[in-house]
């Protein structure tokens, strides 16, 4: 019992001791919409980009006034559109996303009320959802591809690059990345060169904050 009450006295200890140490801490929620097509060697037919919608939430851990790292959650709708020979096929994917990002902070203005910033990290998904939607000549045929198996050739993780920049004006914050997918998204045999490429634009509002 004793031994149990000492690991936690310095557990309690230590993390208290990285709290203080902390510049600012920060969190909130993000809404927004989502850009997205297909990218890599393999892109049959003319890619098109399909709209969706993003979201989650944030935690902004200040490690001083202009660096602070930032771990996100994130339900985020991507998507492949094809459009060949007057067929349009379209796949909408819905990801929960981790985001690990390192921002780089910009205060502006003499009362500190507005803040830029650049930000960069890697961002790594599961997939939840599939969509499946066939156009042809006026006819539309839609329904879940995890449903009637469409989805097995295709990979439920997904692995990704962000960058993008930012602002924070007083609680509210508004951001684009670029969102760059590395993985694969064919795990069949073929191993076709196609993954995500997205562009995400999202507003939010800290909800709590401590400096």
């Amino acid at each position: 019992m004793k031994r149990l009450l000492v690991v936690l006295a310095l557990t309690s200890g230590s993390a208290a001791s990285l709290a203080a140490q902390l510049h600012d801490r920060t969190y909130g929620g993000l809404v927004g919409l989502s850009f997205s097509k297909a990218g890599g060697a393999d892109i049959g037919g003319d890619s098109k980009w399909v709209t969706g919608t993003a979201v989650g939430g944030f935690l902004t851990l200040g490690v001083s006034r202009v660096l602070a790292l930032e771990p996100q959650l994130l339900m985020v709708e991507k998507g492949i559109k094809s459009e060949e020979n007057g067929i349009s096929v379209t796949a909408k994917l819905t990801y929960i996303q981790i985001p690990l990002l390192l921002k780089l902070r910009f205060p502006m203005g003499t009362a500190g009320r507005m803040t830029g910033n650049l930000f960069t990290g890697p961002g790594v998904a599961y997939r939840i959802g599939c969509r499946l939607k066939v156009a042809e000549g006026g006819n539309d045929i839609s329904g879940g591809c995890d449903q009637d198996g469409e989805a097995e050739d295709l990979r439920s993780f997904d692995s990704s690059l962000i960058f993008g920049l930012g602002v924070d004006i007083g609680r509210t914050t508004v951001s684009l990345r670029y969102d760059m997918g590395l993985s694969k998204l064919d795990q069949s045999a073929a191993a076709n060169d196609i993954k995500n490429r997205a562009l995400i634009l999202l507003a939010g509002v800290k909800v709590g904050t401590n400096r």
